[in-house]
């Protein structure tokens, strides 16, 4: 088995079966991560170490899968720090749809002197003829996820793609912040594991150290610190700001998902999805607060896998 994860400390389970999709509606999900072995450097060292590991652990081309966002742009900018041969790939969808995210894909590419391969997906007929395909196969409930895994399945090589970043939530109306892991995510890496696919779909949590180094960072330490005063519920805002501190030539820009065009088709489909899929697929998910994960990556907290809070 292709390690999803180095060692596979990321590991979630379905009934205790790791890596696994459900088998019934009652299935119990769960997630866990290991600890690190050596005291982490800065979040963009531990990217760049990241990008090696990968290298290493396997034998075919490496393409990055850069969406237009930052963080797909940081793991390509990761894998060209390392040193490590790869190329990206950018999805285009038809009549211009997300022309914004290929040109910037373009200009970032010939800027970097990285090759870029542009695949073509008419989006519309796939969401037509496979999406619900791809979603009954998996237990799917997105209508985004389904494309990556498309992706995975019309590439050879090792797809890399910039997932997994710790999304940090503070709870309504309290100091308390949590991490959420749920069972879509899961379920593209099941897909990969299942059909023997070489796809790291979870690069911002391939080590314990580069997650750790992430929650220690001053940025977020700060985040953590003011998000109330701030009247901030999530990182999202505050993250850019976060990513020009370590990668100061990163340019900040609005990042969109190509399918502000159908927005209404995509809740029906999304309303679709639920009604249909429930019947057979749980929805699994698991909050982690992030004090009791910081000291578990670390190795002084819990005493096996982080604990979901009750």
């Amino acid at each position: 088995m292709f390690e999803v994860t180095e060692n596979n400390h990321y590991r979630f389970s379905w009934d205790g079966q790791a890596f696994a999709l459900p088998t019934s509606p009652q299935s119990i999900f769960a997630v866990g991560f290991g600890s690190v072995r050596r005291r982490p450097f800065s979040f963009r060292e531990e990217c760049v170490i990241a990008a090696r590991k990968i290298a290493e652990r396997t034998s075919k081309p490496i393409a990055v899968a850069l969406s237009g966002g930052l963080d797909s742009e940081v793991v390509a900018r990761s894998f060209h720090e390392a040193r490590v041969p790869f190329y990206c790939l950018t999805l285009r969808y038809p009549n211009a749809l997300n022309e914004h995210d290929i040109v910037y894909a373009q200009e970032y590419c010939q800027e970097a002197g990285i090759r870029l391969e542009i695949v073509d997906l008419d989006i519309e007929r796939f969401w037509q003829t496979e999406l619900f395909g791809y979603c009954q196969k998996y237990g799917v409930y997105s209508t985004h996820r389904p494309v990556m895994m498309w992706l995975a399945d019309h590439v050879n090589d090792c797809l890399v793609i910039g997932g997994g970043d710790l999304k940090i939530q503070r709870q309504s109306g309290s100091t308390a912040h949590f991490i959420k892991e749920g069972s879509d995510s899961a379920a593209q890496v099941a897909a990969a594991v299942l059909n023997g696919q070489q796809v790291c779909s979870r690069f911002f949590v391939y080590t314990p150290e580069m997650m750790l180094a992430f929650l220690q960072n001053q940025d977020v330490k700060e985040f953590l610190v003011a998000s109330q005063a701030m009247r901030l519920l999530n990182l999202k805002k505050y993250k850019p700001s976060i990513l020009r501190r370590l990668w100061p030539d990163l340019r900040v820009r609005a990042k969109y998902h190509g399918f502000e065009f159908a927005e209404a088709e995509d809740f029906a489909l999304r309303e679709r999805l639920n009604r249909e899929l429930a019947e057979r697929w749980p929805v699994g998910s698991v909050r982690f607060d992030v004090h009791q994960l910081t000291r578990h990556l670390e190795g002084t907290g819990l005493e096996s896998e982080a604990h979901p809070l009750s």
